[in-house]
This record gives C-alpha cells, structure tokens and sequence, in this order.
C-alpha cells in the first residue's frame, strides 16, 4: 500500500471503529487484516493515541448505560457496579466457584450421596466464613495501620 492509501485507511478505520468498537471486527469491515492495525498501533504514537482516545469515549458510553439502568432498579446492574466497584461486595474467584459449587450440590446437579453433599456443604460453609472473616481481619489491619500513619 502507498502512504497516502495507508493514511486514508487508517482514517477510514478510525471513522468505523468509533461505530464497531472492535479492532477485529472494524478491520474486517474495511478489508484490511486485524494484524495490519495492530502494526500501526505499535509503530504510530498519534494512531494509538487516537485508538485509545476512542476507547475512553466506549468506556464513557458504557458506564453512563450502566449508571442509567442503576438509577432504573436493574438489580443485575447494580449487583455487578458493586462487586466490581465497592470492596465489601467484591468476593475472590475462590469465593466464587465454592459458591458455584455449593449451588450445584443443592440442585443435585454433581452425582453423590445425600450424607456426602451435607458434608460438602458444611465445609464451603465453613471455608467461605473463615475466608470473609480473614478478609475482615486484613481490612481491620490496614485501617489501624492507616490510622497509626494519621498521627505522625
């Protein structure tokens, strides 16, 4: 490709990521190879800039969807700004897949003995408090620390 066909590609790629969102995707629909963009991307400061300025603008659009289905009650939106925004709502990916777990041995979806899957959950019962409870235990730690470097 000529300069000047590269640089009239690449605007044509800036013009049409800003409705696709993808890099893949706005590649395809222009014809060029999704490598090509990642090239220009690493050797051309002001095209990752633009790509990313892009992005921001995404991030933006996302967020305030988000934020609006808050402020509608979607519960499933509020649930995920939480875990993934507040700290106390936040769980490990531990945490997680117990309670995955836990929620098959009720719905007898995992193939074992009713006396089995009473034990079972006693033990993701008892391993998901300790886990919150050492979670606590650090949080309550580093707010004393945090208060100790307060005084100085």
């Amino acid at each position: 490709m000529k300069k000047n066909e590269v640089i009239k590609k690449r605007q044509e790629f800036l013009e049409k990521y800003k409705q696709l969102w993808t890099i893949t995707g706005t590649a395809r629909a222009i014809n060029i190879n999704p490598d090509t963009v990642y090239n220009w991307i690493e050797k051309d400061r002001e095209f990752k800039k633009q790509i990313e300025k892009t992005e921001k603008e995404l991030f933006d659009y996302v967020k305030s969807k988000l934020l609006l289905a808050i402020k509608e009650g979607n519960l499933t939106a509020i649930i995920f700004f939480l875990k993934t925004r507040h700290p106390e709502f936040q769980q490990s990916q531990q945490q997680t897949n117990m309670m995955f777990a836990q929620q098959n041995i009720l719905n007898n979806q995992i193939n074992i003995k009713p006396g089995t899957a009473k034990k079972l959950l006693e033990i993701l019962e008892e391993e998901i408090t300790e886990q919150q409870n050492e979670k606590t235990n650090n949080e309550k730690e580093i707010a004393d620390d945090n208060k100790g470097t307060d005084n100085i």
